[in-house]
């Protein structure tokens, strides 16, 4: 597993987004670690540690992986319409004429979902 610590990660098993505070935590010379917290539940924020390449130290459900990037597009009658970063952002550009079918969900570039509560 590899992460990429510069784009937004969540636990694996919760899938809890995570803010990281900084990823070279040096507590003795022989290793290094990443510090974050994740809101584990209402009101209950987790404040804990993880190896270089994510992994938790004793829990493999708050082991880290990166956020899915997803593309969201509207889908019309006889068309598609422009690829947008966000649901909202695609809401906000649909065409009522004709209106809109359903809106596509592309999860990193391999994924699809179709949304049709439109």
């Amino acid at each position: 597993m590899t992460v990429d610590f510069t784009k937004p990660v969540r636990t694996v098993g919760g899938k809890h987004p995570v803010r990281i505070f900084c990823t070279d935590f040096q507590p003795s010379a022989d290793f290094a670690f990443v510090a974050g917290a994740f809101l584990y539940a209402e009101g209950d924020e987790r404040l804990t540690r993880w190896n270089e390449e994510g992994y938790h130290l004793s829990n493999r459900a708050w082991d880290l992986e990166n956020v899915p990037d997803s593309k969201w597009v509207n889908l019309y009658p006889n068309s598609l319409g422009v690829l947008t970063r966000s649901r909202k952002d695609a809401d906000s550009c649909q065409s009522f004429s004709p209106a809109r079918i359903a809106v596509i969900e592309i999860i990193d570039g391999k994924e699809v979902k179709v949304h049709t509560d439109v």
